[in-house]
């Protein structure tokens, strides 16, 4: 049974979105969301596992990031987020959670979110401390090809959309029950905190960004990750190439993604899905 959500204190200039929420037989709901569960571990705004609600007991579990009425001076944060929500909708790609909704509820703006079930790569490692290189190989290459994806994105007339995470870490990286591997946070990176062992050199330099700071942030998650000994040359070989202090000098997610394949070859035996369930599982806080 699903528990009650509580209504909290303010945090920093921001309305508690349960202010606004509409409350129903005990149930809070937001415009056509069911407030499920609240999740504690973002820095901006607040965010929900909640449930669409349709018809004939319809229901569908997403992921519900809002922001509530912020004080004067702050409308460039919701710029941002409508922009960021808005490219994050054109997104379309089996390694990606999707955006599914925008919108503005009673002065709160949130966007939905694809819920995968299943524990964060962060959720893993605080039980494993470490993986084997082929499973680690695996799910990371599993990202570049999301993020191949993502950074070759083009406009209509051609224009790359230059599209960046920004927040790439292990919490953003999901092992669903089903043996997927899925990126989250395009659309939502607002909602996250910068942690210093992710972030790229050029942006500690204030220099302008692109999709080799998600390569970089990756890269630091591959070395996360990785046992400290019986790892191929290639692989550190990788490892190196993704974390050079300077973009320029450093593999693209579609390089890596190649990369990692090709080193996958030379494992004892395949890497397949019931190694991911099995690896989800010993993480006590999967729920879902």
């Amino acid at each position: 049974m699903e528990r009650p959500i509580h209504v909290r204190r303010k945090r920093e200039g921001l309305t508690d979105v349960l202010e606004h929420a509409d409350v129903r037989n005990g149930e809070h709901r937001l415009g056509k969301y069911r407030l499920v569960d609240r999740l504690d571990d973002i820095e901006v705004g607040e965010a929900y596992v909640a449930n669409l609600v349709g018809i004939a007991g319809f229901e569908k579990r997403v992921v519900i990031w809002c922001l509530g009425n912020t004080p004067a001076g702050d409308g460039g944060l919701y710029k941002i987020a409508m922009h960021e929500a808005a490219r994050g909708a054109s997104l379309s790609h089996a390694n990606l959670a999707h955006v599914l909704d925008v919108g503005m509820v009673e002065g709160v703006f949130f966007v939905a979110t694809e819920h995968v079930f299943g524990p964060t790569l962060d959720d893993v490692l605080r039980l494993r401390h470490v993986l084997p290189w082929p499973v680690t190989a695996y799910i990371v290459a599993e990202v570049a090809a999301a993020l191949s994806y993502v950074h070759s994105r083009r406009t209509a007339n051609g224009e790359l959309l230059r599209l960046v995470h920004r927040r790439l870490t292990p919490r953003h990286i999901t092992l669903s029950r089903s043996g997927d591997v899925k990126l989250t946070g395009f659309g939502t990176s607002w909602a996250w905190p910068q942690l210093d062992e992710y972030r790229p050199p050029e942006e500690a330099r204030r220099e302008p960004v692109d999709g080799r700071a998600d390569v970089f942030a990756l890269g630091a998650v591959l070395r996360r990750c990785l046992p400290q000994t019986g790892i191929p040359e290639a692989l550190l070989d990788a490892v190196e190439r993704t974390l050079q202090p300077y973009p320029e000098d450093r593999a693209t997610a579609t390089e890596l993604e190649q990369e990692l394949v090709q080193i996958l070859h030379g494992a004892d035996r395949p890497v397949v899905p019931r190694d991911l369930i099995e690896l989800a599982a010993t993480a006590a806080t999967w729920g879902g």
